[in-house]
């Protein structure tokens, strides 16, 4: 068994690191010969709780068993107690009255929105609508609308007035909130079973979907007046009949403020509001019985169907199903992102990429943290990482720590088990992932080494990132040669755009390099900057590469930093 001390990189590098930790550069043993070859994968597509999201929020969730508005950080792989930020329903704790609070029930609709009183969230349950506060989930405003209206939608608008839509009173009002917690005076439209509300800040109006004249309809209302003394009327020319009967709800579409997202009783939809087109979503996102259809700004899709009572399903934007929670104990009637929004504008088309040998973060997890972060990017492959082991910490997680550091999803990727715990690579992402597959190459005279895909998307388009470690004993071992014909054979049968980054342990000109260009196209097609050591790097050994008709490389270059023996690699490319 070969280990090198850090403490002769540090002699070699001039870097001041701990000298505690050490690579762990060896011969295979046995339990590493038992999976070569093998293949690990899995649909789960959360694998971490990673703290407060950068681009998707938090999810809202109508629990009518319980009559409850749950709050669940989308970063958790499972909405257990720990993912449960936030549980709420009316008390007179929370200054309700009495009256108030036996009014509520089975909750149908929230919207948390900025308003003249700072954070505020909107909802209505059982015959009760109401505005909470959201730093203490007090009492703002709240109406007892009495029996018979079966409120169905709300939203509130930027001057804090409350738009409700009734079902089984027929009507759409917007009440005078903003001006007091007991107001009680609104306009009305009369329109047949109103089911969702939603302010639309590019046309300045309520988006509703009910019935009119016989037909289920997308209307557009105008709100006129002042907030004391508003008005409400149609604007016609906006109003789009449905393609299937039976609107159930409304909502942004995350990315793009020209689309909105609209549920029938058998379908779901995207809808233009320049041409007025609805575009059925594929595959399994399109079925009846959705209350709600929301997407994050990831693109990753949201639906509650009731009829799965405590079931809340993610979809890929292309409509594939690919995970659920399982929310025992509930039944929930609606989802909503629990972000401030009335809209969010499209992403940029840039995508941000980070390869980084981290040398067991042996200079802190925070400075490697701080190195990630302040390059803001959207997916980094790490390598040389720990899990529980003797010389890290047996309850240190790296990965999972720079996870939380960053507010980034996590995968740690095992090349063999080591000093008491785990060692291998790992990916952070800030969208979600997928699909996870690891896969174990061939070690030959080396130590075990594997390849770590996860599949994600951007704007809506599907692609593949993944990130190794090859052999480091040179090309007269042949180790990274037969890894990176591995390498080739895998990706040959992976759909979607490939890339690919790494420590790969070889010059430009060798022939492990040469092997996986019969595949991949290298990041740095000109010049490949060198990696290695980071006090003085006169060797590039860390790349992205990519395979042909894939990417466009915008930008290709290294970070400056002592935090590793390594310098991190940067790439800014395009989806082609």
């Amino acid at each position: 068994m070969k280990r090198i001390n850090v403490i002769a990189i540090i002699v070699a590098s001039a870097l001041f690191l701990a000298s505690s930790c050490y690579k762990a550069e060896l011969n295979p043993g046995n339990e590493a010969e038992q999976n070569r070859g093998a293949t690990q994968s899995t649909l789960t597509p959360l694998t971490s709780l990673a703290g407060t999201s950068i681009k998707d929020s938090w999810v809202a969730v109508l629990d009518v068993t319980n009559d409850k508005i749950n709050v669940y950080d989308c970063y958790a792989a499972n909405w257990t107690a720990a993912a449960l930020k936030m549980s709420w329903s009316p008390t007179t704790a929370r200054l309700y009255s009495s009256t108030e609070v036996n009014a509520w029930g089975d909750p149908r609709d929230v919207r948390i929105r900025q308003s003249p009183w700072g954070g505020a969230w909107a909802a209505v349950g059982g015959n009760l609508a109401t505005i909470a506060i959201q730093s203490t989930g007090k009492r703002q405003w709240a109406l007892n609308l009495g029996a018979g209206t079966t409120p169905h939608g709300v939203e509130l608008l930027p001057n804090g007035n409350i738009v409700v839509a009734a079902k089984d009173g027929n009507w759409v009002r917007v009440y005078t909130s903003s001006q007091g917690g007991s107001s009680t005076s609104y306009t009305q439209f009369s329109i047949t079973s109103p089911t969702a509300v939603l302010w639309d800040p590019v046309n300045n109006v309520i988006r509703v979907t009910g019935t009119i004249a016989g037909a289920s309809v997308l209307a557009a209302l105008t709100v006129g007046g002042t907030a004391a003394a508003p008005t409400l009327t149609e604007n016609v020319s906006l109003r789009s009949t449905l393609p299937t009967a039976g609107g159930q709800d409304v909502t942004d579409f995350a990315g793009d403020p020209n689309k909105l997202w609209v549920c029938s009783s058998t379908g779901v939809y995207t809808y233009n509001k320049t041409s007025k087109a609805f575009t059925a979503i594929g595959n399994y996102a399109f079925r009846s019985g959705v209350k709600s259809c929301v997407n994050q700004i990831s693109g990753r899709l949201i639906q509650a169907d009731p009829s799965n009572a405590a079931h809340i399903d993610f979809c890929a934007s292309s409509g594939v199903w690919h995970q659920w929670q399982n929310l025992v104990g509930t039944s929930n009637y609606r989802a909503r992102i629990w972000k401030y929004d009335y809209s969010i504008a499209a992403q940029s088309e840039e995508i941000t990429l980070m390869t980084y040998n981290i040398l067991l973060a042996c200079s802190g997890l925070q400075t490697i943290a701080n190195v990630i972060t302040a390059q803001n990017p959207d997916l980094v492959c790490l390598q040389e990482v720990d899990k529980y082991t003797n010389r890290s910490g047996t309850s240190i997680n790296q990965a999972e720590e720079l996870g939380k550091l960053t507010g980034m999803y996590y995968y740690f990727s095992k090349a063999m088990d080591f000093d008491g715990g785990e060692y291998g690579d790992a990916i952070l992402s800030k969208w979600p992932l997928y699909e996870i597959t690891r896969y174990v190459l061939p070690a030959g005279t080396g130590e075990p080494r594997q390849m770590a895909v996860i599949r994600t998307e951007k704007n809506g388009a599907m692609f593949n990132f993944a990130g190794t470690h090859l052999d480091h004993l040179g090309p007269a071992a042949g180790n990274s040669l037969l890894q990176a014909t591995a390498i080739n054979n895998i990706v040959t049968g992976i759909s979607y755009p490939f890339i690919l980054g790494g420590d790969f342990n070889e010059i430009p000109s060798s022939v492990t390099i040469a092997k996986l260009k019969e595949k991949f196209t290298l990041g740095c097609i000109s010049s490949c900057p060198a990696t290695h050591p980071s006090n003085a790097a006169t060797r590039s050994i860390d790349y992205f590469m990519s395979r042909p008709g894939g990417f466009n490389v915008l930008s290709y270059g290294t970070i400056n930093t002592l935090a590793s023996d390594h310098l991190p690699v940067v790439a800014t490319v395009t989806l082609q």
